[in-house]
């Protein structure tokens, strides 16, 4: 006879130490489906989904870096220095793969690109942990896949398809734009950890690029409105190129139109254009933008958040989570570059008429209270 039947729960060795509540049910259930889908795709890899190829893609892991570090406790970070050495040292010869380990192993420029950029999985995961031991490890191989762009003799970054160039899923991505600024934010990257490093074999070539780039960006790609190879108004793009630094900040507000009036980005790439306008100052867009895109998912039946804004695809993907790093770093504010040794938090006090968040690093926990515009932060041991 069977007596009973029950199921438990396997899965990544962490606890959750991150409690988020807000006076709007709709970021309450989405930052708790970020949060889980989170945690369902973590196991002895990052995984885009439990339920398909399970593959460590490098893009992905770049959106679910900062989500682990301040959602869970320590050993989150664990996964995330796995993933980095997984990225660099199973690369093929000078090519960065873009899904590692994976059923398609296989490089992806634009997945890669963005792991190796200013705002990757490597500079976040230096940023949150304080961790620096990864830079010697990834210093060489990144300048060497960057070597393998060619350029016109003229300057101009020649396109590169490696296995499979895709930046994104939907339609409308403006490659060119795209794959320029993501390669400057990876030259920005490899010559701040040179300096970090003080190696200097590469500063000809890191610097070579990078002001050829920024001589071209603007005379190739920018229209009087935005930045565009072809005339269309790519969400994405314009958002990836305020990321790399290459916007200056008088272009914001046109800028900010764009983010404001184009919806083409992919669950994926969404996460990126939320930090570009929370980046510009744009908080209350960046809200509304994420209220009104995430809305189906927030509010659906399922407890995870699913591959497409369309509910298709794997119903939980950690692609998804986005709004959690938004929530944490911009919204509640909570800032550090060298591992909450030092640590600034400055929440937005008029998003919502009351938010509280709570989260443990270094064996501190801290608690942010919002309410009627005004903010509490209390530390305890």
């Amino acid at each position: 006879r069977i007596l009973e039947t029950g199921v438990v729960e396997s899965g990544y060795n962490c606890e959750q130490t991150l409690r988020f509540s807000c006076s709007c049910p709709v970021m309450n259930a989405l930052i708790q489906k970020s949060i889980r889908t989170l945690y369902v795709c973590m196991r002895d890899n990052f995984m885009d989904c439990p339920d398909r190829e399970r593959g460590q893609w490098i893009g992905d892991a770049t959106v679910q870096t900062p989500q682990a570090i301040l959602a869970f406790d320590e050993r989150a970070a664990l996964l995330v220095r796995k993933a980095i050495l997984d990225f660099i040292l199973l690369r093929k010869g000078d090519m960065l793969t873009g899904n590692v380990p994976g059923a398609d192993f296989s490089e992806l420029p634009g997945q890669s690109l963005t792991a190796i950029g200013t705002f990757g999985m490597i500079a976040e995961y230096v940023r949150l942990t304080g961790d620096k031991s990864v830079l010697p490890l990834a210093l060489e191989p990144a300048v060497k896949y960057l070597m393998l762009w060619e350029t016109d003799g003229n300057g101009r970054l020649l396109p590169r398809e490696g296995n499979w160039r895709w930046f994104d899923h939907l339609f409308n991505a403006d490659e060119p734009v795209l794959e320029n600024a993501l390669y400057y934010s990876a030259l920005r990257f490899a010559a701040d950890t040179a300096k970090e490093l003080d190696v200097r074999d590469y500063d000809d070539f890191l610097d070579r690029r990078r002001k050829d780039i920024e001589k071209r960006f603007e005379t190739e790609f920018w229209n009087g409105r935005f930045y565009t190879s072809d005339g269309r108004a790519d969400d994405r793009a314009n958002a990836i190129a305020v990321l790399a630094g290459l916007v200056p900040k008088n272009r914001f507000i046109q800028i900010r139109f764009v983010l404001q009036s184009v919806q083409t980005a992919s669950i994926y790439m969404e996460y990126f254009v939320l930090k570009a306008l929370c980046e510009m100052g744009y908080y209350h867009d960046a809200y509304l933008r994420m209220r009104s895109r995430y809305y189906n998912l927030a509010v659906n039946e399922n407890t995870t958040l699913w591959e497409d804004f369309n509910v298709l695809g794997t119903k939980n993907h950690a692609w998804s989570g986005g709004p959690l790093n938004i929530v944490l770093q911009y919204f509640a504010g909570i800032t550090t570059d060298d591992g909450f040794q030092n640590c600034k938090i400055n929440p937005i006090c008029d998003l919502f008429s009351e938010m509280n968040v709570s989260f443990c690093v270094r064996g501190k926990r801290t608690e942010i209270c919002v309410q009627k515009n005004q903010a509490e932060i209390h530390n305890h041991l």
